[in-house]
C-alpha cells in the first residue's frame, strides 16, 4: 500500500531539505532516527532511496520491541541497505547529545495518545535533536472511507478493522500544531496537509 501510494518518495520530499541543511551545516551525514519504526519499511525504504540519490544520511530505526528490531537487522543485511535499528523506549530515549540530528515517526502518531506524543517530542529535543518530523495520514471522511476499502482488497480482516480504526484515530493538523507547541513552547512548530491524505508535522528546535 504504501509503494502504491508513494508514501516513501513523500516523506523524502519532506525531509531532503533538512538532510541537505545538517550535512552542509555539520560537514557530515545527517543522523535520523525514527521511533516506533515497528518492522522497519520506512527506514529501510528511506535508506534505500538515500543511497540511490547519493543523499548524505544515516538511518536508523528503533522500537521497543526487540523481536521487531532483529528482524529489521536482518532485513538490512539481506537487503544490503545500509540501515540499522536498535531497542529503545520513545518515551525514554537513552540518547548521548549530538547522537541524533533529525527524529522522525512515520504513520503511527495516531497509535499514541496526545501526552505520549508530546513526550517523545520533549524527549527529542531534550537529546540534542535539530528537529522532529511526522508523518501520518489525515483525519478526513475521504481515509475513514479509503482506508477500509483498500483493507478488503487484501482479504485479511484484521487489516480492514486495523484501517477503520487507524482513519478514526488520526489527528487533525490543528491538534499535532497545539501537542507540538506544549511539548517544545520555544521551538518553530508547522502542521500542514503535504496531500489530500497525508498530514506533516515539523518541529524545529533550534
Amino acid at each position: 500500500v504504501n509503494r502504491r501510494l508513494f508514501q516513501y518518495h513523500r516523506f523524502l520530499h519532506e525531509v531532503r531539505p533538512l538532510i541537505a541543511r545538517i550535512a552542509e551545516v555539520e560537514g557530515r551525514p545527517a543522523r535520523l532516527l525514527e521511533l516506533a519504526s515497528g518492522a522497519g519499511e520506512f527506514s529501510l525504504e528511506l535508506a534505500r532511496l538515500a543511497t540511490e540519490r547519493s543523499l548524505p544520511v544515516e538511518v536508523t530505526g528503533s522500537d521497543i520491541v526487540p523481536a521487531y528490531v532483529e528482524g529489521a537487522n536482518a532485513e538490512a543485511a539481506h537487503r544490503a541497505l545500509p540501515a540499522r535499528f536498535r531497542v529503545l523506549n520513545a518515551f525514554d530515549l537513552d540518547l548521548q547529545p549530538g547522537e541524533v540530528d533529525l527524529v522522525f515517526i512515520a504513520q503511527s502518531m495516531h497509535h499514541f495518545e496526545p501526552g505520549q506524543l508530546a513526550m517523545m517530542i520533549a524527549q527529542s529535543e531534550r537529546a540534542g535533536a535539530r528537529h522532529f518530523v511526522g508523518l501520518d495520514g489525515r483525519r478526513s471522511l475521504f481515509l475513514l472511507g479509503f482506508l477500509p476499502t483498500v483493507g478488503l482488497t487484501t482479504g485479511d480482516p484484521k487489516f480492514t478493522h486495523d484501517a477503520f480504526v487507524s482513519a478514526r484515530r488520526f489527528y487533525a493538523e490543528a491538534e499535532l500544531a497545539l501537542i507540538a507547541r506544549v511539548a517544545a513552547p520555544t521551538a518553530y512548530v508547522e502542521a500542514r496537509a503535504q496531500h489530500p491524505s497525508i498530514s506533516v508535522l515539523q518541529v524545529d528546535f533550534r
